[in-house]
């Protein structure tokens, strides 16, 4: 399917969206490009896509420029857009790694309308150096990385075949701080894999503390029926699970509150995303690494880039004034 074609789909697709939904002021498209190897080609899908937003505002709409991809697999981009213009983009580094995301994100900052780029990796394996270096040197590219480490148990990563050990997540996240000082990590941890020993969960805790994550997105291991680890030996308890994972949460929470606060009393520019859920005469927004501010405002600014004065870290968020 040309490009052309694609853009008349699109329409198409976002036209039947806006009569079934009855909603207006578009704010998600989800693109993809065909021959994503081709980093021109994923450029001008893109701004294609863009184009074709312009006219069609759309809540919630989801439109694939490809179905067919680098080696079959379509690259996402999440856009959200407001007042026809592409605020922010998210993509997914292991989609992209094997047709060279370094190059690939500098060719998305070149498109006009794109104010943020933002993208995570869900292995730590598919994060390279070049890929750091564009995100360091980048205007657009946020300064956050989800990192999942799963366990700070290299016996245990072993056993999840993620193909890293604990070392080598720790050499990562110090060339990632060392690279961009300012960047924010987020991770992702699970507690209670078969045959987890209390050393292994110390593991755990040390890399949080090593790591200094801005968020960890905490699981209990859950036994699946037809996994391999539902047939391993070790099933741990489960009172020692829940001891486990309220520490967990507790080292979690004091390191990702002392880290964060770094930034109690600066002004620093907030994507707003939404209406507040708690309180409708605020906002919430995103700083660049992906912290979240809630601040007066109205339901206007969303798809806005405003400047905001934090005035408390609150934990994981900031309580923050609009600057006039």
């Amino acid at each position: 399917m040309s490009i052309a074609e694609n853009i008349a789909a699109v329409r198409q697709q976002m036209d039947q969206a806006a009569r079934e939904t009855g909603r207006t002021g578009a704010d998600i498209i989800l693109v993809g490009a065909s021959k994503m190897n081709d980093a021109a080609a994923c450029q001008e899908a893109i701004a294609a896509g863009i184009d074709a937003l312009g006219e069609n505002r759309v809540q919630e709409m989801t439109a694939k420029l490809a179905e067919n991809a680098y080696e079959g697999r379509p690259l996402h981009f999440i856009g959200h857009l407001q007042r026809n213009k592409v605020r922010q983009v998210v993509g997914k580094a292991d989609l992209i790694q094997s047709v060279g995301s370094a190059e690939l994100l500098q060719e998305i900052e070149k498109v006009d309308g794109i104010e943020r780029i933002r993208f995570m990796t869900s292995h730590p394996k598919d994060l390279s150096d070049d890929l750091i270096e564009v995100m360091k040197n980048s205007k657009k590219i946020c300064k956050h990385l989800h990192l999942p480490l799963q366990s700070g148990s290299s016996r245990l990563l072993k056993l999840m075949n993620r193909q890293y050990t604990k070392e080598h997540y720790l050499e990562l996240v110090d060339k990632i701080r060392n690279t961009i000082p300012d960047i924010s990590i987020t991770t992702d941890i699970i507690v209670g894999f078969p045959g987890e020993t209390e050393e292994d969960f110390e593991d755990t805790l040390d890399v949080v503390r090593k790591a200094k994550y801005d968020s960890a997105y905490t699981f209990i291991y859950s036994k699946r029926t037809g996994t391999p680890a539902a047939k391993m030996d070790g099933q741990v308890s489960e009172d020692i699970v829940k001891d486990r994972f309220n520490r967990l949460l507790a080292t979690v929470s004091e390191v990702s509150h002392e880290h964060i606060k770094r930034y109690e009393g600066m002004d620093m520019d907030v994507l707003v995303e939404d209406i507040d859920d708690h309180d409708n005469t605020f906002v919430t927004g995103r700083m660049t690494n992906n912290i979240l501010v809630h601040f007066k405002g109205d339901k206007e600014l969303i798809g806005s880039i405003v400047n905001v004065h934090l005035d408390e870290c609150k934990g994981f968020y900031y309580m923050g004034t609009k600057n006039d």
